[in-house]
């Protein structure tokens, strides 16, 4: 049953479809990887070899204000469920990304003076193996895919009760 009068009309049609591993908790990592390996053989995963979406891998900075000792925890949090990823310092930044700048945003006191940053040197994470898939796509694919299996698809319902 979908409430709206078409897939995606809701938020879920708004979605930039990101997929990534890097979280707080290890149970949403893994809950994350599993999606994210669905995703990655999205055809086989629905057993369609004409499904329109694919995974596009980019790859992602976290640039989250954490220091060097926080992001090599994330990093060997990442590699304990099998996600390459790395630390990157400011000089890397600067190889790999050029155009971005490592200084953190400012901040200001009560009365809107800028206030002297406190935190170390620049450390970021790049997550390996992340990257995004279309979810107006994915949903017009699981639509066919349901259809395809029997399944009865109803827009324009509500559920009143179970």
């Amino acid at each position: 049953l979908e409430r709206a009068p078409a897939l995606g009309a809701g938020s879920s049609g708004y979605s930039t479809g990101f997929q990534r591993a890097y979280y707080s908790f290890d149970e949403t990592m893994a809950f994350a990887l599993d999606g994210m390996d669905a995703y990655k053989n999205w055809s086989d995963y629905l057993r369609d070899g004409e499904a329109n979406a694919s995974f596009t891998e980019t790859g992602a900075l976290w640039m989250l204000g954490y220091d060097g000792s926080q992001n090599e925890g994330m990093v060997q949090r990442l590699a304990k469920f099998g996600v390459a990823a790395e630390q990157i310092d400011e000089a890397e930044l600067g190889r790999r990304y050029p155009m971005m700048s490592p200084e953190p945003f400012p901040t200001f006191d009560e009365d809107g003076n800028e206030t002297p940053h406190a935190g170390g040197a620049f450390s970021a994470v790049y997550e390996h193996g992340c990257g995004h898939i279309d979810s107006s796509t994915c949903l017009e694919d699981l639509l066919r895919a349901c259809r395809r299996d029997g399944a009865e698809v109803r827009l324009n319902q509500r559920v009143h009760r179970f």
